[in-house]
C-alpha cells in the first residue's frame, strides 16, 4: 500500500498565515492597552464634568411691569400659590421681555426682593430687583418708552448633573 504524501490536507484556508493572524486575529497588546486607557479617560472626564455641571430647577412667572423706584428698576412678577412656597428672597431670576427677543437682545437679570402676596386671579405678587437695571446679559440697554412686560424664570435651586441622574434612582 502506497501513501501519497504529495497532497497534505490542512484545516486552515489558503489565505491563512502568521501575518494575517497577527493583523486580523489578535490585535496588538499596545492597541488594546491604549484603547482601554482612552475609553477610561473619556469616562473619567464625563464623570468629573457631571459633578460640576449644574442643572437648575426653574419656576416660570409672568412679568407684569417694570418700573423705576428710588433710582433702581424693579419688576412685579406673578406666580402660582404652589410656586410661591418655593420662592425665597435672594433667588436669581432671568427675564425675557416681550418686545425684545432674547436671542437678539439677551435677558435681564434680577433677584427676588420680596414676596408680597396679594392674590389676583389666584396668582401672587413677587417683587424683583433688577441687578443691572435695564442692561441685558449681552450688554444692551433696553429702551423704557414701551411698557415692559415679559416672562421670567426664577431659579429655585441648582443640582449637579450627577446628582440629578443618580438621585432619581437613589432618592437623594
Amino acid at each position: 500500500m502506497e501513501h501519497n504524501n504529495d497532497h497534505t490536507t490542512s484545516h486552515y484556508p489558503d489565505y491563512y498565515d502568521d501575518v494575517n493572524e497577527d493583523i486580523i486575529g489578535r490585535p496588538p497588546r499596545k492597541i488594546l492597552l491604549w484603547a482601554n486607557l482612552v475609553i477610561g479617560a473619556i469616562f473619567l472626564c464625563c464623570f468629573i464634568a457631571s459633578i460640576f455641571i449644574k442643572s437648575p430647577y426653574k419656576i416660570n412667572s409672568i412679568i407684569n411691569r417694570i418700573v423705576s423706584e428710588n433710582g433702581s428698576f424693579v419688576a412685579d412678577s406673578w406666580v402660582s400659590p404652589h410656586d410661591l412656597k418655593k420662592i425665597k428672597v435672594g433667588q436669581k431670576i432671568q427675564i425675557n421681555l416681550d418686545h425684545y427677543p432674547a436671542e437678539e437682545y439677551g435677558c435681564i437679570e434680577g433677584r427676588v426682593a420680596a414676596r408680597l402676596g396679594g392674590g389676583k386671579n389666584n396668582l401672587y405678587l413677587v417683587r424683583i430687583a433688577l441687578t443691572n437695571g435695564l442692561v441685558t446679559d449681552k450688554g444692551l440697554k433696553i429702551d423704557t418708552s414701551y411698557q415692559l412686560q415679559g416672562h421670567g424664570e426664577i431659579i429655585v435651586y441648582e443640582k449637579s448633573l450627577l446628582k440629578t441622574l443618580i438621585g432619581k434612582n437613589l432618592h437623594l
